[in-house]
């Protein structure tokens, strides 16, 4: 066991935690945050010592020394030299402190053991004072030396490193009386001594023992704060994703209200239509009406497919069957299933393709939507009377060789504010169809969505006024 986890096991014991060890930074950080504490003390004390080391010096070498008590009683010169001892210990304690201090972050083990020094010096130093100076020139002034310098010095120990600092001093204290009087305890100075000392001991371990349950209540309360904090940008971020989510399920409702009630409307008129009149209409009117239906429940259709598609996509149901097809044919299949919408708007349709016998390993039903969309979106927004040219190669670029299939409309193109939202679910372009066609804002998505998720990408190039090319592309490593 370490010395970090041997302190962290002293924090358990002190405060009857749990035995498991808690993060090692907790040492740390308590280690710093004392030690800064101390530093700062011994500084004060420094300070204050300095001053009153100041005056008694001066009083010992001017007064004293003048009177002769010097020569009467060695222990007056003893007592000035405990005195100056003290204002050098102040002197460098203050400096060592001060600037400890400023690397207090990185070498709080260094700190530690200047306060330690410290406090030991501060302990002997009364134990010489009390145990063998004053009792040459004032007998009274013996234990209580030891205990007020052990309880003012404030600085806090660990509990053991404060048993063996007081225990220490008071041991020293108790040779030097012995040594200096025939019946030390005459006057009960030992005892008193060892009371004192206990005392202190008490204070010492009980002020670092609130001081670690402070620090441990603000660290917990810093982490909880954290917590909280990091809860709330999860909530926020979740309010927000809901919000979306909220927006785009009322856009969704919206357009699925508009979309398919005015449909439904025509079906409904179309139904009531050939129930009232069909009798008296000729067959050619009712074969019209017919048709109309039937082109609207396809719209329909279309309609619900494009949600049930992204629904799909997003929700990951959507099933991939893979299997090896040929996706020129495919193209040409798409391409006669709009020939005659294009041949409505006299619209020519051009592909170009150069002959091969690689074929694609993917899913050719969404393959063939995939086509279905871009080429039906060329055709619905390009301009009567003008070309859409289709065109699929295979490609080679850094050694990968991929499909690669492009359409070009001559439509009136895209803005750049187009291009940023081009592929969004249920947006509503600068562009709009040139027949009157009718658009659900889902087409790109679901090319874009069903692209990625076999593995391709699909890109647009366009400048407005100039029509625009839509470029799909699949692996074929």
């Amino acid at each position: 066991m370490n010395k970090a986890e041997k302190i962290i096991r002293r924090v358990n014991e002190v405060l009857h935690l749990e035995p498991e060890l808690p993060d090692p930074e907790f040492c740390d950080d308590y280690g710093r945050t004392i030690q800064r504490i101390n530093l700062s003390r011994i500084r004060i004390f420094s300070i204050v010592l300095f001053i009153l080391m100041s005056f008694f010096t001066w009083r010992d070498y001017f007064i004293t020394r003048n009177e002769g008590l010097w020569y009467e009683n060695v222990a007056y010169y003893e007592l000035f030299l405990c005195h100056v001892t003290l204002l050098i210990i102040s002197s460098i304690s203050y400096f060592v402190s001060k600037a400890q201090l400023k690397s207090i972050q990185t070498s709080f083990k260094v700190a530690n053991l200047i306060t330690l020094i410290y406090g030991f010096l501060i302990i002997v130093w009364c134990a010489f004072l009390s145990g063998w100076v004053t009792q040459k020139v004032n007998e009274h002034i013996t234990e209580y030396i030891i205990g007020v310098f052990g309880i003012a010095s404030g600085l806090f120990y660990r509990p053991l490193a404060s048993i063996a600092i007081f225990v220490l001093g008071d041991l020293i204290f108790i040779v030097l009386l012995n040594i200096t009087l025939e019946q030390p305890n005459a006057s009960g100075h030992i005892t008193n001594s060892i009371v004192l000392t206990v005392l202190a001991w008490f204070v010492s371990r009980f002020s670092y023992t609130a001081r670690l349950r402070q620090f441990v209540n603000l660290r917990t309360i810093s982490l909880q704060k954290k917590e909280i904090e990091s809860v709330n940008e999860v909530l926020q971020n979740q309010n927000v994703y809901l919000e979306e989510l909220n927006k785009e399920k009322n856009e969704f409702m919206g357009i699925v209200a508009h979309d398919l009630k005015n449909p439904l409307a025509a079906i409904i008129l179309g139904a009531e239509t050939s129930l009232r009149y069909g009798k008296q209409l000729a067959q050619e009117q009712n074969e019209k009406t017919l048709r109309q239906m039937h082109s609207t429940a396809l719209r329909m259709k279309t309609i619900v497919s494009n949600l049930l598609d992204i629904n799909s996509i997003e929700t990951g149901k959507l099933n991939i069957k893979k299997e090896r097809f040929d996706p020129f044919d495919t193209i040409k299949q798409v391409i006669e299933t709009f020939q005659q919408a294009a041949d409505k708007k006299s619209i020519r349709l051009y592909y170009s393709s150069i002959p091969t016998e690689i074929q694609l390993y993917t899913d050719r039903t969404l393959f063939h939507e995939i086509a279905d969309n871009i080429i039906s979106n060329a055709i619905k927004y390009s301009n009567s009377d003008s070309d859409v040219y289709i065109s699929s190669d295979i490609k080679t670029k850094n050694d990968d060789t991929y499909f690669e299939f492009s359409v070009k409309d001559n439509g009136p193109g895209l803005t750049e504010e187009d291009m940023k939202k081009l592929f969004g679910k249920f947006e509503r372009l600068s562009a709009q169809p040139t027949g009157g066609e009718h658009s659900t804002g889902l087409g790109l998505a679901i090319v874009k969505k069903l692209t990625e998720a076999m593995g391709g990408n699909v890109l647009c190039e366009s400048e407005y006024g100039r029509g625009a090319t839509f470029i799909v592309r699949f692996p074929l490593n």
